[in-house]
């Protein structure tokens, strides 16, 4: 999308500033379980499995930082 920011950081940072920081990982960590519950956001489900789990922190802390 020609905006710098690589895809894989902008699909991290769920707060959409282009920087995977801390405050992403607690609201992965806060939505953790399956689509059943009312805390899943399908955003945050990184692999889209249905389940928002380690896989999904594990996918975002890979891309800790802010964009080039």
């Amino acid at each position: 999308d020609a905006d710098g920011c690589g895809d894989g950081r902008e699909v991290a940072s769920i707060n959409a500033d282009n920087t995977v920081n801390s405050t992403d990982l607690r609201e992965i960590a806060i939505a953790f379980g399956p689509s059943t519950t009312t805390r899943y956001i399908a955003d945050f489900d990184m692999d889209k499995n249905g389940n928002i789990n380690s896989t999904d922190l594990q996918f975002a802390a890979a891309h800790f930082g802010p964009c080039p």
